[in-house]
């Protein structure tokens, strides 16, 4: 018993001393505002109209009756206007929200979670697929009149690096990589290391909505009826998902949604392996964003934005 008891008491002294030393790192661990990228990428290439940090979710609405930057709380649903700036590509990154300001020609901005302190942070114009982490700045904008090329800045925005010449859409970050339609070859999904180099393309077909999830790229191939495909990270296995055709895709928690025009753009799920196929709304749905575990779209018929559950259920108006 003595002995056993002697092994514990080492143990726990072992425990506390790799908490001690590695304090900083099971901060980062267990704090979501350090490990959560800026927005999620499936959000990014539907506009990022919506992130969230662990208070927060943060919403843009760009036209109709409210316009601007809003934020609701995760505690009690309050709804509060931050900003009256017209923005897009949302990033929270700890208690600031980082965005593509409409209102001054697409150029970085910052603000605090609760409004103040706003700051310009790039002076680039018409800014797209913006997202922020701990890896970098990564964004795609217009240089010499060519369409859009790839960009990045250090998490200081310092440093402007162009790290390719194709032109690009669908810019997405995932695990130290890159990924995007290159237009100047047929809208082909590249892949390239965050600096620029080892790229590769992965299939031959003009796709768009580029998620990636669990080692697989998932997007909606325009050359095949818009119908939705999936390919690993290294090129492999290119593979048919689903035959509807789809816009709007974000891949989520093992599901992938999407807008169907195939059924006059209802709101669908299905599981990433193309099983369990799964009508969650009848409106006719603009963008599918998540954010605080639920389905954040745009109804066409009334341009409000909403909010459900991932099955469907709780379906609720956001903002109008």
């Amino acid at each position: 018993m003595r002995k056993i008891i002697g092994g514990g008491i080492f143990i726990l002294v072992i425990i506390s001393l790799c908490i001690f030393l590695f304090r900083g790192e099971i901060d980062n661990l267990f704090n979501s505002d350090k490990i959560f990228s800026g927005n999620y990428g499936g959000n990014i290439v539907n506009g990022g109209i919506v992130t969230e940090n662990n208070k927060y979710v943060f919403i843009s609405s760009a036209f109709g009756k409210s316009v601007g930057i809003f934020r609701k709380s995760k505690e009690d649903d309050e709804i509060l206007k931050i900003s009256n700036d017209r923005a897009l590509y949302l990033n929270a990154f700890g208690d600031e929200l980082y965005y593509v300001n409409i209102d001054d020609n697409g150029k970085i901005y910052k603000i605090d979670d609760d409004g103040d302190n706003k700051e310009k942070m790039a002076d680039f114009e018409n800014c797209e697929y913006f997202n922020f982490n701990n890896d970098g700045v990564f964004f795609e904008y217009s240089e010499e009149g060519r369409v859009y090329l790839p960009y990045s800045l250090d998490v200081d925005f310092g440093n402007l690096t162009k790290l390719s010449d194709n032109e690009a859409e669908n810019l997405v970050f995932n695990d130290g990589y890159l990924y995007y339609s290159n237009w100047n070859d047929g809208g082909k999904i590249y892949r390239m290391k965050t600096d620029g180099s080892e790229s590769s393309v992965l299939n031959d077909s003009y796709s768009s909505f580029i998620n990636i999830c669990d080692g697989y790229v998932y997007y909606i191939n325009d050359d095949d009826s818009y119908k939705i495909y999936k390919v690993k990270e290294d090129g492999s296995e290119n593979t048919l998902v689903c035959e509807d055709s789809a816009n709007y895709l974000n891949v989520y928690g093992g599901y992938i949604y999407y807008s169907n025009e195939s059924d006059e753009n209802k709101l669908y799920r299905v599981k990433i392996d193309g099983t369990e196929k799964f009508k969650i709304s009848d409106d006719f749905g603009g963008f599918s964003l998540i954010a605080d575990n639920r389905v954040y779209y745009i109804k066409s018929s009334d341009g409000n934005l909403y909010s459900m559950n991932f099955d469907g259920s709780d379906c609720k108006i956001v903002l109008e």
